[in-house]
């Protein structure tokens, strides 16, 4: 999945705030880049603002200084934000997609030996259970067995 943008310390710097934090040094906080927080009330201007590509982890001093010597941006237009948020969600879902292809591969590569209706059938109950791995080595462990004690008979 994306990463949120970071932008670490500068720990060579002489940090007002190294001394806080119990004396752990500079501490970093999310930066929304819309801001302030005042100007989004609605449901989809919170969702926009809280957005990965528009929030970065930042050191706090930084943080600090970028709201004390900027200006804040301009507040996007409704119809940006509903863009923005649909092509995040869209690509949200499809990196999710992929992932879960990439591992359904691996998955058929650990479980040799099984008919391609027995993985279908497993893949897709590993899926529900929400990618529990050891569920589905178990599921598959139980329907060998299974079909060892059918062949017997």
């Amino acid at each position: 999945m994306p990463e949120r943008d970071r932008i670490s310390c500068d720990y060579a710097t002489d940090c007002p705030l190294a001394k806080v934090n119990g004396g752990r040094g500079c501490k970093e906080d999310i930066h929304h880049r819309y801001w302030p927080r005042r100007r989004y009330v609605n449901k989809l201007e919170k969702t926009f603002r809280q957005l990965l590509p528009n929030t970065v982890k930042i050191c706090r001093r930084l943080h600090e200084e970028i709201h004390a010597t900027e200006s804040p941006p301009d507040k996007p237009d409704h119809e940006f934000m509903s863009r923005a948020i649909g092509l995040a969600t869209r690509t949200r879902r499809n990196l999710k997609k992929q992932m879960v292809e990439q591992r359904r591969s691996e998955i058929r590569i650990q479980l040799r030996g099984y008919s391609a209706i027995e993985l279908d059938a497993l893949l897709d109950n590993w899926e529900e259970s929400q990618g529990d791995l050891s569920l589905l080595i178990e599921t598959a462990k139980e329907v060998r067995a299974e079909r060892r004690q059918a062949d017997e008979i």
